[in-house]
Parts: structure tokens; C-alpha cells; sequence
């Protein structure tokens, strides 16, 4: 019983807790500033596509997000150095 009265405080104090977070106020952008802000995503995202695919045919080294990922997961790239395959040779041109 005294368990349960124990569990019933710390719920009551963890609802207070939270009930006084306040957040801030959104923040107004400009449409100028709106399409900066999302020109800059994309070319993040882009980057980080032509990196983790670079990475994935073995031209950049390093540790790739999916490793820090806890899955478990191997990646491809990964178990291919592990069993010595090279990558493709870059096309001549």
C-alpha cells in the first residue's frame, strides 16, 4: 500500500513538472526568409545522399550513421570490406 501511495505522489509530481514548462512564442519569417531556410535543407539533404551513397560504393571511409544505429544492422558497404571485395573502378571518360 505504501508503494502505491509512493507511485501516486511522484505521478502528481512528474504532471506538475510538466505543466510548467512553458514554450516559447513561434517566431515569424519573412517568405524570403522561409525559401532560404528550405533551399539550405535541400542542399543538406542532397550532400548527405551523394555522401552516404559515395560511402556505400567504398570511395569515402569512415563511420556512417547506420553503424551508430543500435539495430544491429550491418550495413552492405560494411561486410563487403569485411570479405575483402573492392569497389567498381571509376568509369574513364
Amino acid at each position: 500500500m505504501a508503494t502505491a501511495a509512493k507511485k501516486a505522489s511522484r505521478v502528481k509530481s512528474d504532471a506538475k513538472s510538466a505543466s510548467a514548462i512553458k514554450t516559447p512564442p513561434p517566431v515569424e519569417f519573412s517568405k524570403e526568409e522561409e525559401h532560404q531556410a528550405y533551399r539550405d535543407m535541400l542542399l543538406i539533404r542532397r550532400f548527405e545522399e551523394k555522401a552516404g551513397q559515395l560511402y556505400g560504393m567504398g570511395f569515402i571511409g569512415g563511420v556512417s550513421a547506420r553503424q551508430l544505429v543500435p539495430s544491429g544492422r550491418v550495413p552492405r558497404s560494411a561486410s563487403r570490406r569485411q570479405t575483402g571485395a573492392t569497389p567498381p573502378a571509376p568509369a574513364r571518360t
